[in-house]
């Protein structure tokens, strides 16, 4: 045992009694008068320990600010994408509505029906000729056919035709006066397919506009 001697310290004073190691002389680490609680505060600087030690996040949550901005820049994208394409669209849209309206309006304003049933019916006479006849068939002509125009309309009275069955197969309106009135004729085992002309007023009185033309 090995008694050390006291150590004044303003008025008190203390006795340590410490156990020596044999061969080994005391250490600074066995001073009695340094407080245990620092000596585990310390660090090998000297300094004391804050228990609120904070913490480095580092670079690992950089990766949420990347991914963050792809998202962003892709919903700057579509939208730039989706106003670019929209009026293209709308425009597009519009024409094909408008196109679509205006051929049925212009179909409409021209009276078909009365058109074909009048082209029908001139069919049949201007399809049946005779030279026995010529003064009647002409006198039939004249309700279809304009002022002025050649009373056969362009038949040269010679030789006949009969046709059993007339039929209008088809009404083609240019615009609200105009229209060519497809019919079909047979005669015996022969087919005669003829396009009419046919001119309607404001009115609505028609009228066949020219000659017409045989087709193949």
């Amino acid at each position: 045992m090995a008694r050390r001697s006291a150590v004044g310290r303003g008025r008190d004073t203390a006795v340590v009694e410490e156990t020596a190691v044999p061969g080994r002389a005391l250490g600074t680490s066995a001073d009695p008068w340094e407080t245990p609680d620092l000596d585990r505060r310390r660090g090998r600087s000297g300094k004391r320990r804050t228990r609120a030690g904070g913490r480095w996040g580092g670079s690992g949550g950089r990766w949420w600010v990347w991914v963050g901005r792809a998202i962003l820049w892709a919903l700057i994208l579509v939208i730039l994408v989706n106003g670019i394409r929209a009026p293209f669209e709308r425009f597009t849209a519009d024409d094909g509505t408008s196109s679509s309206e205006a051929k049925p309006g212009k179909s409409a304003q021209f009276p078909s029906s009365a058109a074909g049933a009048f082209a029908l019916q001139f069919a049949n006479v201007y399809l049946n000729y005779d030279q026995k006849n010529a003064p009647a068939r002409e006198a039939q002509l004249r309700t279809f056919l304009p002022d002025n125009a050649d009373p056969q309309f362009g038949w040269n009275s010679v030789g006949q035709l009969q046709v059993q069955s007339v039929q209008v197969a088809g009404v083609d309106a240019r615009d609200a006066s105009n229209a060519t009135v497809t019919v079909l004729a047979r005669s015996q085992d022969k087919w005669y397919r003829l396009a009419v002309p046919v001119y309607a007023d404001k009115a609505g009185a028609l009228v066949i506009s020219a000659r017409p033309a045989l087709l193949p």
